[in-house]
């Protein structure tokens, strides 16, 4: 549980990481830097938090997180940060296998 907790932290810093870093004008760098972490955490909660009013179900609970989580870890990819993005979804996916194994 505080692993994944921690996965959704990660992800809102490399999707902020990712529109702070992109190769444009300083007022699209704010934007994308602000805008991208708080678009993706408001999706988050309201279906995927615990507490989520609408919360999806298992497996398209499953199909979103992969999906969000992945979008991070090509965020991060194209970033210049290859190693932090592989190593990343190693740690999404094996973190995902045991939370809807045991969940």
């Amino acid at each position: 549980m505080i692993l994944s907790f921690l996965l959704e932290v990660v992800l809102l810093i490399a999707f902020g990481y990712w529109g702070f870093h992109l190769e444009s004008s300083s007022l699209v760098h704010w934007l994308a830097g602000l805008g991208a972490p708080t678009a993706v955490a408001i999706m988050w909660g309201t279906v995927a938090a615990p507490k989520a009013a609408k919360r999806l179900s298992k497996w398209p609970l499953l199909i979103f997180k992969v999906c969000i989580f992945t979008l991070g870890s090509v965020a991060l990819f194209t970033s210049h940060q290859e190693r932090d993005a592989i190593i990343l979804e190693a740690i999404i996916a094996i973190n995902l296998a045991l939370e809807f194994t045991f969940d």
